[in-house]
């Protein structure tokens, strides 16, 4: 049995016109995508425009995953909030490639499986830099002697190094 069936949209049987639907992206999802996280919180809105040989999908994720801080290597649950539009075209050709903004379907197609493009969407939306402002928060999840460590150390490293500023004001001798 198919772990993801129940992400799936069922095109084939929907009128013309717009449909929504929601889906989630929870711990069991990341599993069965083989995800490098483990945990998550998050609610995927898609809205499908059905027209003539052709879907248009607007995705939308908000929630939160777990994950390491990148500054202070706690545990976090980083909010993720990302968007996303793709085509589903029907084509009769076999050999046509998809791309990043259409993905080809065959004419009469009862379903697309949404659990990659999920996927791939919710990847996107997390960071780069996982670090968010949890100084409002009530209790926060911040290791403050890791950082004030880091910023004890950045405060010795600019105070003994002399700035780049400094040299080129002294090779043009400016004061």
């Amino acid at each position: 049995m198919d772990s993801l069936a129940g992400y799936r949209i069922p095109i084939g049987g929907l009128d013309d016109g717009k449909h929504d639907f929601r889906f989630r992206i929870d711990d069991y999802f990341l599993e069965a995508c083989s995800s490098p996280y483990d945990r998550a919180d998050v609610d995927a809105d898609v809205a499908l425009d059905k027209r003539n040989q052709l879907c248009v999908l607007e995705v939308k994720l908000q929630g939160n995953v777990d994950c390491m801080c990148d500054r202070c290597t706690v545990p976090i649950s980083l909010p993720v909030k990302g968007a996303y539009r793709v085509i589903l075209k029907e084509v009769h050709e076999h050999h046509v490639k998809a791309d990043d903004e259409i993905i080809f379907i065959h004419p009469g197609q009862s379903y697309f499986s949404i659990s990659k493009l999920l996927h791939d969407v919710f990847l996107l939306a997390i960071p780069m830099q996982k670090i968010y402002d949890c100084t409002n928060e009530k209790n926060p999840p911040c290791d403050f002697d890791i950082l004030d460590r880091l910023n004890a150390e950045a405060n010795q490293d600019e105070k003994s190094e002399p700035s780049i500023w400094d040299d080129i004001k002294e090779k043009i001798n400016i004061k």
